[in-house]
């Protein structure tokens, strides 16, 4: 991913610094308002959008180069592990294949529904775990694509 502004490399950085600096402006903000977190520097850049206590969507690392008058921030948006989500998931779907496997053993006692139910729940709670974190992930860095292009564009912030 690359970023082009027609801004010199110290104001490109001193903008994002800017961008990150923002605090929100209330305490109920805290809960609405996303704000631009990381570190910036010429040959360095870590940025995510913070999200309360949680920043497990993903961030954007890169650094700045130059090249005539263009500056460029080039990196590339690394999905951060999703710990909890992705282990909790991850045990919900083992757990389905192992009640679906003891149901079709067991199913010539023509007692497993409870288990085969149990493992459609648990299998579709999992797997709508992981389709939920991979769609916010997904979200979250066009937002953030966004969000670095436009604080890129500002002059004399």
């Amino acid at each position: 991913m690359e970023f082009q502004t027609s801004l010199s490399v110290d104001q490109a950085v001193n903008n994002l610094r800017l961008a990150i600096q923002e605090p929100p402006l209330a305490i109920v903000d805290l809960r609405t308002k996303l704000h631009l977190a990381g570190e910036v520097g010429p040959e360095r850049v870590v940025l995510y959008r913070e999200h309360g206590r949680s920043t497990w969507y993903g961030q954007f690392e890169g650094r700045f180069t130059s090249e005539g008058k263009a500056t460029y921030l080039t990196g590339r948006f690394v999905q951060k592990p999703g710990g909890f989500v992705d282990s909790g998931a991850g045990f919900l779907i083992v757990w389905a294949f192992v009640l679906a496997i003891v149901a079709v053993i067991r199913w010539p006692s023509h007692q497993e529904g409870g288990m085969v139910a149990a493992a459609l729940v648990a299998g579709t709670v999992g797997a709508s775990m992981l389709w939920y974190h991979s769609r916010n992930t997904r979200v979250e860095v066009r937002l953030l694509r966004e969000e670095i292009a436009a604080k890129l564009k500002e002059r004399g912030a």
